[in-house]
């Protein structure tokens, strides 16, 4: 293969986010910012998103624990907030 052929740059393609269904998952990509996340309680549906957004389930979970919220430490829960754990 010629060098010039080897070094061609493919064209960017617009980056997609998938789909998610929140009913089975309640970590989510972020609205705005698709590569930070969403914590959801699974009973009333409120939204955690740590302040600064964190990039890592860790990172969130950790902020999220950190003011009352409870549950299994995995993404797809469940979690319970704050006021749903009272």
């Amino acid at each position: 293969m010629p060098a010039a052929e080897a070094c061609r740059r493919v064209p960017d393609t617009p980056r997609t986010v998938p789909k998610v269904d929140a009913s089975a998952v309640t970590a989510i990509p972020g609205e705005h910012d698709p590569s930070t996340l969403l914590l959801i309680c699974d009973s009333c549906g409120q939204a955690f998103h740590g302040d600064p957004h964190p990039r890592t389930w860790e990172a969130l979970w950790a902020r999220a624990v950190g003011v009352g919220w409870r549950g299994h430490d995995r993404r797809v829960g469940p979690h319970s907030c704050l006021r749903c754990v009272a």
